[in-house]
């Protein structure tokens, strides 16, 4: 049986916060959206992606 991992019960509700909420240094479980990617490579010509992630704000 799967687990509905939006449900909010009385104990989760206070933990929820928005990604943009989250204070530098904090840490925690997200669902964000991917919002722009672009391919670049290092100095010495290691591919890498550049990643811009956000939530619904």
């Amino acid at each position: 049986m799967a687990r509905n991992l939006f449900a909010q019960n009385e104990e989760s509700s206070d933990n929820l916060v928005k990604l943009c909420e989250i204070p530098a240094g904090k840490s925690g479980d997200c669902f964000a959206l991917l919002s722009d990617k672009q391919r670049a490579e290092t100095r010495d010509g290691k591919p890498y992606y550049r990643c811009q992630f956000r939530d619904l704000k």
